[in-house]
């Protein structure tokens, strides 16, 4: 029961940043994660979503390609940082912008029209991946700690 309780923090904890224009596909994008348990912070521009990251850590981005201000290489590049994974949820459909998406850190790719359920799925196996990473670099320390001792 107490690694229920545990899981369900964790994902109550989890913050993703949704920068998507169309409020349609945003309100139904914000309430379904919601539903999962996810915080997500929405922002409609790059500029607002710019100011988000200043403010606070997100463990998953999903960005839309094509905004009244830029790009979501705009927002990708700053995030490129910070080791938050990028899921680009975009109607752009162009090859040489998904190699270009992928090349410049995207964890993945979904073009539009889309299904809520299979996005969700996709955050819940890039966060699943992320976490097994950290897991496994706490173990190396660990281990090298005790090497070193």
């Amino acid at each position: 029961m107490d690694k229920v309780v545990q899981i369900s923090k964790e994902i109550n904890m989890t913050k993703l940043l949704l920068l998507e224009d169309d409020t349609m596909i945003a309100s139904g994008l914000v309430y379904a994660l919601n539903h999962e348990g996810y915080d997500v912070v929405y922002c409609q521009d790059v500029k607002s979503a710019l100011e988000q990251i200043e403010k606070q850590p997100f463990q998953l981005a999903i960005l839309d390609m094509q905004l009244p201000d830029g790009t979501g290489f705009d927002v990708s590049t700053r995030l490129s940082n910070s080791d938050t994974p990028i899921i680009f949820l975009t109607i752009v459909d162009d090859e040489a912008k998904i190699v270009k998406a992928f090349d410049e850190g995207a964890d993945d790719y979904i073009v539009k029209p889309f299904s809520n359920m299979e996005l969700i799925m996709r955050v819940r196996a890039i966060l699943r991946r992320n976490v097994r990473e950290v897991q496994k670099e706490k173990i190396e320390a660990e281990v090298n700690a005790t090497k070193s001792n």
